[in-house]
């Protein structure tokens, strides 16, 4: 039985070493797409070249990090996951996503829901490290 889902949607995926190089930094940002899924349970990620099923225990920190905005001009931001598997610490940043061209403030809104998801779940939230000063609207027009 599949635990119900606090959250899902389409995310794409990078390392941290991908990120610094010349292509991740300046050509295309992303690795691969897949969907991630949080349940009370664990944290799960599904696509063609990466797939991991973290449970919340195995986490070590949630926090949000913003691309250069060589890359990204209205300041892009990400998910840096850090967890335990198999006794080895691994990084990656997930960007949850409709698509790789949708504008910088509506995806940064999908990622501070996705940060206050993770810090509502009482088992990682000390873990997870507020959004600080993300930017979530338009930078031309202003409500």
């Amino acid at each position: 039985m599949h635990d119900q889902a606090l959250i899902e949607d389409g995310c794409y995926h990078l390392t941290p070493e991908y990120a610094e190089t010349w292509w991740g930094r300046y050509i295309w940002i992303y690795q691969g797409k897949g969907r991630l899924r949080l349940t009370r349970e664990s944290l799960r990620f599904d696509g063609r070249k990466l797939r991991f099923d973290i449970p919340l225990s195995a986490i070590a920190g949630i926090e949000a990090g913003q691309f250069s905005r060589v890359a990204k001009a209205f300041g892009l931001a990400f998910i840096r996951l850090r967890y335990q598997q198999d006794g080895n610490e691994n990084t990656v940043l997930l960007v949850p996503a409709k698509s790789p061209f949708a504008p910088t403030w509506k995806t940064n809104r999908v990622i501070v829901k996705w940060l206050e998801t993770l810090g509502r779940i009482e088992e990682i939230s000390s873990r997870v490290k507020p959004p600080l000063n993300l930017p979530i609207s338009s930078p031309f027009f202003r409500r």
